[in-house]
């Protein structure tokens, strides 16, 4: 809905030339080896340009932010491309998205939660199944959790075996529809990047899609199911927040990006997924009226009524930096936040740099035994 209601704005279409241009520009400098085919997502530059402009009442400053936003994202897509692979096994691809650039802020979490043993032992569901066997199969696991949750709900037994099979079906059968879309993609994309690299002279291009490549992985849907009593709780007792999630329950953006921090070590994902719902609480609450009264001018909501998305992309870059520009004003908190906010970026970048040059290097050297 949201996407919906931001192509409401008149400049929103403009956004498809700009990252087009920034993309081949980038390229062209080698700033970049990604290009960035995932045209639809065009949509969160127009989002947070919209915003920008609404708070700082400046054209031109939601069109830098708009551009900072492309920029980021591609440097970002070329560090994780070692990832992406080791985790979809598909070569020459990778995920420019924006809501990835919220590993800014847990990537260096989940670094100190590394170096402590408990949190730094093998923990997904393939290594917990070879360990306590059949109990970890994933319709077996989701049965358990979904029963778990009929009894919390105080369902009688007939209710909580139909919550235990539906979550079951879910584990079982989420991953594998993900898994058949990355399947189906897999030659398109390979075609892609060898066409391009051909191209470039050789220089490896790789090509920028959607995170539903990542959504064939049992830890993404499992850390999801077993957060949602969670994420309720933190809503009703967090102060200041004004958001109860109903769509957003399953906020795979953020489980996404724990993932790739963690390399899906569920019990890391767990802990970054509680860790992280409360900044998307905060910046759905933020955002819900300048997103509300665009729905109202252009009739997509009816006038009073108020919405927002507790699964908003990569809230913590949207709330910074769209109100960045006002140190013009006076305000500099916003800057502060965004030094700290690219501090991590930066961190991040140079380790998803270092461990996908360890892969890389792996493979190399598994080629040549």
């Amino acid at each position: 809905v949201l996407a919906s209601v931001t192509w409401t704005w008149k400049y929103a279409f403009i956004m498809f030339p700009i990252q087009i241009a920034i993309n081949f520009i980038m390229l062209l400098l080698k700033k970049t080896d990604t290009l960035n085919v995932d045209l639809w997502n065009v949509w969160g530059k127009a989002f947070i340009a919209y915003l920008t402009i609404q708070v700082t009442g400046r054209f031109w400053c939601g069109i830098v932010i708009a551009i900072l936003q492309m920029v980021m994202e591609l440097i970002l897509g070329d560090a994780m491309r070692g990832r992406v692979q080791e985790t979809t096994g598909v070569e020459g691809i990778t995920i420019p998205h924006r809501h990835m650039l919220l590993c800014s802020l847990i990537y260096p979490v989940d670094k100190v939660l590394r170096k402590i043993p408990l949190f730094n032992k093998e923990l997904t569901i393939d290594n917990l199944k070879a360990k306590l066997g059949f109990l970890f199969d994933k319709h077996v696991f989701g049965f358990v959790i979904g029963f778990l949750f009929g009894l919390l709900a105080k369902q009688d037994l007939a209710g909580c075996f139909t919550t235990g099979i539906q979550c079951g079906c879910a584990l079982l059968l989420l991953p594998k529809v993900a898994g058949l879309f990355m399947e189906a993609l897999n030659p398109l994309a390979e075609a892609a990047s060898a066409f391009m690299s051909s191209k470039a002279g050789g220089r490896q291009i790789y090509i920028g899609l959607d995170n539903p490549m990542l959504l064939g992985n049992s830890e993404i849907w499992t850390t999801v199911i077993l957060c949602i009593p969670v994420s309720i709780m933190l809503a009703v007792v967090l102060p200041f927040n004004k958001i109860l999630p109903f769509a957003a329950l399953d906020n795979l953006t953020l489980a996404v990006c724990c993932f790739m921090v963690c390399r899906g070590n569920l019990l890391r994902m767990i802990i970054l997924y509680i860790l992280g719902t409360p900044i998307y609480l905060y910046a759905a609450t933020m955002v819900g009226p300048i997103i509300s009264q665009l729905g109202w001018e252009n009739g997509i909501f009816e006038a009073g009524q108020m919405y927002a998305s507790a699964g908003m992309d990569c809230p913590a870059f949207t709330v910074i930096f769209m109100n960045l520009f006002q140190f013009l004003d006076g305000n500099f908190i916003w800057v502060l936040l965004a030094i700290v906010f690219m501090a991590g970026y930066i961190f991040t970048v140079k380790g998803f740099r270092k461990e996908g040059k360890q892969y890389f290097d792996s493979l190399q050297e598994k080629s040549n035994e």
